[in-house]
């Protein structure tokens, strides 16, 4: 179930343990988007990032811990960088691949999924696409849209 909500989720109101999730290229471009906001809250998804990006493939999933409560989950599905070869660099089998990690490691660790319009922006994917697949995982997420 999708639950949205006008906020900025780099400060969730939810209580206990909360992962955030967003969209990374496999590039190693980090600095445009969703991540600048990130980075500014925290300097740990941005660094693990640029120091391995090069050992993950597109559909796997970078859990980075924050501290006890907040986990960052830099999901894998873009191919690159939107240009005029590449309209759409959202994969979205990797995305699945990537939201069904997501939704394990909630269970698992028993947190609220937390999240940007993910895949939407730079990434040019389709959010009525996205949230169909969302929905297909059956994810209990809220998104958080700026006001």
């Amino acid at each position: 179930m999708i639950t949205y909500k006008i906020g900025d989720c780099t400060n969730p109101t939810e209580e206990g343990k909360k992962l955030i999730i967003h969209v990374v290229n496999n590039y190693g471009g980090w600095g445009a988007g969703f991540v600048v906001a990130l980075s500014k809250m925290w300097k740990e998804p941005e660094k693990y990032y640029r120091n391995t990006f090069e050992r993950y493939n597109l559909g796997e999933v970078q859990f980075v811990y924050i501290n006890q409560d907040i986990v960052v989950a830099n999901m894998f599905a873009q191919n690159g960088y939107l240009s005029d070869k590449n309209k759409q660099p959202l994969c979205y089998d990797s995305l699945e691949k990537c939201l069904l990690k997501v939704k394990e490691f909630a269970q698992s660790y028993k947190c609220s999924i937390i999240a940007p319009r993910f895949g939407s922006g730079l990434a040019s994917g389709n959010w009525i696409q996205i949230e169909k697949l969302i929905n297909k995982i059956m994810l209990d997420i809220t998104i958080y849209d700026l006001p």
